[in-house]
């Protein structure tokens, strides 16, 4: 959650690429998700809390914290969610 922007970075042709810190975190969430797994920011949960709170906590996340050493130029750790897995 949070801006993204597009830069064209194509020689001849157009070819999209898209540059913001969420980018990144984005990136560092899907590395640390696991084999199937979901991870939500803790900005995205709250965002969604407004939208419909109800859903988002049928859903039990667990919170998280990312290391900075697992996430590759964060400088602190992240806080996120984690949707458990289905047993």
């Amino acid at each position: 959650t949070g801006d993204v922007w597009p830069l064209d970075i194509g020689d001849t042709s157009i070819e999209l690429s898209f540059i913001g810190d969420v980018i990144n975190l984005a990136a560092r969430l899907e590395k640390n998700s696991g084999v199937n797994g979901i991870l939500i920011a803790h900005i995205t949960k709250a965002n969604a809390l407004s939208y419909d709170g109800k859903f988002v906590e049928s859903l039990k996340l667990e919170e998280r914290q990312i290391d900075p050493e697992s996430a590759k130029g964060q400088l602190y750790p992240i806080r996120c969610w984690q949707i458990p897995p289905l047993n």
